[in-house]
């Protein structure tokens, strides 16, 4: 009969440590609890308010980005965020809002600043998604085409917004349309009345 090598108690076969001592992963019986938090806070292994490279839950150990030098705010990456999307975006098919380049084709001779104003006018100088004044924002309102198609600028295909809805409007194109339809629609029957 051997004995563990941690506790004394008998094991079983040709074992060094008894069925406990295996699973709790005793290994050091000849160090101290004391002995093994300081090694471990030497090496950088300790957890929690012990680890050297933390103080008060952040991190201490700076991380900076591989192409632009940036220091990175105390999480470990590679890259910084600007640098991993102009990685990722150099090809511009790679976009999700990318549609065969046509947002690089220019707008029409119609489409001037007087149709944009008209178009203010009649929407009240109002966005028609969250319904900003365009006197509480510091620019004017966009004026986006309905059916994205830039040669088309009848009226009825124009709507006034906001910058931050009129960027939401070009991840979800089929959904914007159909609400942008109805609410021309809904524009439409109430002049009539």
């Amino acid at each position: 009969m051997n004995k563990c090598k941690d506790c004394g108690k008998k094991t079983k076969g040709f074992g060094i440590r008894c069925q406990s001592c295996a699973n709790t992963g005793k290994k050091h019986s000849n160090k101290t609890k004391k002995q093994m938090s300081e090694t471990r806070i030497r090496l950088g292994l300790a957890k929690g308010k012990n680890n050297n490279h933390y103080k008060d839950g952040c991190s201490l150990k700076d991380y900076y980005c591989l192409d632009c030098g940036i220091k990175l705010s105390g999480y470990p990456a590679i890259k910084c965020l600007s640098c991993s999307k102009k990685e990722l975006f150099k090809d511009p098919t790679n976009h999700p809002r990318f549609i065969n380049g046509k947002s690089r084709e220019p707008y029409t001779i119609e489409f001037s600043n007087e149709l944009k104003e008209q178009i203010r006018d009649r929407d009240n100088h109002e966005c028609k998604i969250c319904h900003k004044k365009e006197e509480n924002l510091f620019r004017k309102l966009d004026v986006h085409h309905i059916d994205y198609n830039k040669e088309n600028c009848e009226k009825i295909n124009l709507i006034s917004l906001c910058c931050s809805c009129h960027r939401k409007t070009n991840s979800s194109r089929d959904y914007y349309y159909a609400y942008f339809k109805y609410l021309i629609e809904e524009t439409k029957q109430c002049l009539r009345i």
